[in-house]
């Protein structure tokens, strides 16, 4: 029975007794901004493939907990309600529909980094759409608006818009 026990705590190593604990690479703190521009990159990419993991599988107890670690309480709960079997039970507006995995199928182009308040980061990222038979490609403009979470002690993602432009 001991083996078992440690098997279990084992296998929710990102849970503790006070609730969850980020993981450190999925963590955007000051020091992240000051990294090279294309490991916030494939950070971001780590942070969807988390989300789109978290909200596409059973396998974490508390999910729209583990979804704050990464976004603000809002976008959370709205992250966690589109996905979540209560969406077709519950009003949801589709306007605030929020795209969560778009750089995993995307190709990079540029990013840039700006500070527009002081515990504020916008990421902005541009991509392509991988190319068609034709060799057409959609451009997008993708923005991450990071926010200091103070209890957290690092940023999340308080707001995402992504925008068409070709």
């Amino acid at each position: 029975m001991k083996m078992v026990m440690t098997a279990l705590i084992g296998s929710t190593a990102l849970t503790s007794g006070l609730g969850i604990v980020p993981e450190e690479e999925l963590t955007f703190t000051h020091d992240t901004f000051e990294m090279d521009e294309s490991l916030i990159y494939e950070q971001l990419i780590d942070v969807q493939d988390k989300t789109m993991d978290v909200v596409m599988t059973s396998d974490y107890a508390r999910p729209l907990d583990e979804l704050k670690m990464m976004y603000d309480v809002p976008l959370a709960e709205t992250i966690h309600h589109q996905y979540n079997q209560d969406a077709y039970i519950q009003d949801f507006n589709w306007d605030h529909y929020t795209v969560v995995d778009q750089l995993l199928h995307n190709d990079f182009e540029d990013i840039n980094i700006s500070e527009p308040e002081d515990h504020e980061r916008v990421v902005t990222v541009h991509t392509s759409s991988i190319e068609d038979g034709a060799g057409n490609r959609a451009q997008f403009i993708e923005e991450y608006v990071f926010t200091f979470n103070e209890d957290l002690e690092h940023y999340v993602i308080s707001d995402i818009n992504i925008e068409q432009t070709f």
